[in-house]
């Protein structure tokens, strides 16, 4: 397996990193390549299977935007083929159509149909329960953006949390194995089973590391964030 982790260098936020670090130690025969903003994407010329981009600095995903635009038909043709790409947390942002910001418009990659209203005057945080392949996804939401969905396929079910800003049952948005996500954090280690469905996708069915352990947190945290009474939204901060 060929996994390619996008710019290392600033999508960091959130320990957004572990997400990498945890599909290096779980699957046995993987090939990782840290593609920085000053390098050429490794997918553009070779085969992945498996494109990880993760929380970034608001301020950056205008550069994010620029190094990724020249190869859009490149990860059209990958998602197409059933190759996983994620996008978690502030990331997902530059996906959609457009992202209105306070001061300017910043035409996005267009690879999903939704556009983002940002005030970075107000950053909204709450933990995230929702459904996602007949199972439970656990996780946080902080972030200064609000999404508009225009009819896309969404990834995650509302349980407890926020949603698109037109539709708050539904989270993320989805086109194969291509998904993209608001909720922030080491998503993959808390979330064993959404691990291990992204990893069937492409064939691969080696234990994950820190099974037990990581399977035992994700039903902690789950029973915690379901309980009656539980504090989910801490909303509305001004920064």
């Amino acid at each position: 397996m060929i996994l390619e982790i996008m710019f290392p260098e600033f999508c960091t936020m959130y320990a957004d990193s572990i997400n990498g670090r945890y599909l290096e130690k779980s699957v046995n025969d993987i090939k990782v390549i840290r593609t920085k903003n000053t390098d050429k994407p490794y997918f553009a010329d070779n085969d992945v299977d498996f494109i990880y981009i993760g929380a970034m600095p608001e301020i950056r995903q205008k550069l994010a935007i620029e190094k990724l635009r020249p190869y859009l038909a490149r990860i059209r043709e990958l998602a197409e083929k059933g190759k996983v790409i994620l996008a978690t947390g502030s990331a997902m942002d530059i996906f959609g159509k457009y992202i209105q910001t306070n001061e300017e418009r910043i035409e996005g990659l267009g690879l999903f149909d939704f556009h983002v209203e940002q005030d970075l005057g107000h950053r909204r945080n709450s933990m995230f329960v929702g459904e996602f392949e007949n199972e439970k996804i656990v996780g946080y939401q902080a972030t200064f953006s609000k999404i508009v969905s225009h009819g896309e396929e969404a990834m995650n079910v509302v349980v407890t949390g926020h949603g698109n800003l037109n539709d708050e049952t539904h989270e993320g948005f989805r086109r194969n194995n291509m998904m993209v996500t608001s909720l922030v954090g080491p998503l993959l280690v808390m979330n064993p089973y959404l691990t291990r469905y992204l990893l069937k996708q492409l064939g691969e069915d080696d234990s994950l590391a820190y099974e037990d352990d990581v399977v035992e947190s994700y039903y902690y945290r789950l029973k915690q964030l379901t309980t009656e009474g539980a504090h989910i939204d801490f909303n509305n901060h001004g920064v």
